[in-house]
């Protein structure tokens, strides 16, 4: 007796996309889009104008479509990508490789002051080059204060602007956190 297959190999199974099944896909996808272009195409009165009933259903529509005319959809099934090897998991390498770490360093050193934040991003990356410096002439590089000072002056934001909101509604209100009474959200 043939062993039975699992729920999620079942259902697991049926995903496996050839050429050939993306190339159906694409039919399928396309057909649907006629049978279903005047469901799309239903307008309602909004404020006084006709607006698109369904407008995020035809922007999640038009996004598909898009890709699947540009042959960008399936791209991974061909064959002459895996010529040379596995592709890999992802094709941004900057963001989950440097960035992220990046991010954790500043996160780890949430204390430090804006200037400390950034030598700190800077001795991360001096110590993680191909080819590091000798550490004299890695200290003569390394910013100071009023590097760091001059640069935020003339690409960044002033520090007196810092944790002040730009605009109503971005700061927050001392009402929304403090309460008059002990209890506030009572149930009854």
């Amino acid at each position: 007796m043939p062993k039975r297959k699992s729920t999620r190999q079942r259902i697991w199974g049926r995903f496996r996309f050839t050429l050939r099944r993306a190339e159906w896909w694409a039919e399928r996808l396309l057909r649907w889009c006629d049978f279903r272009s005047g469901f799309l195409a239903r307008r309602s009165l909004v404020d006084g104008r006709l607006v698109y009933a369904h407008e995020r259903l035809r922007k999640a529509r038009r996004g598909i479509v898009s890709l699947v005319n540009a042959g960008t959809l399936f791209t991974y099934l061909d064959p002459a990508l895996s010529a040379e090897g596995p592709l890999p998991a992802t094709n941004n390498a900057i963001e989950g490789g440097v960035n992220a770490q990046l991010r954790s360093v500043l996160r780890n050193r949430r204390g430090l002051s804006t200037p400390k934040r950034v030598k700190a991003v800077f001795w991360w990356c001096c110590m993680r080059v191909e080819c590091p410096k000798d550490m004299p002439r890695t200290l003569r590089e390394m910013p100071t204060d009023s590097d760091i000072g001059l640069l935020r002056a003339e690409y960044g934001i002033d520090a007196e602007d810092v944790g002040a909101p730009k605009k109503w509604g971005e700061g927050i209100v001392w009402e929304e956190l403090h309460h008059k009474t002990r209890y506030p959200y009572s149930t009854e």
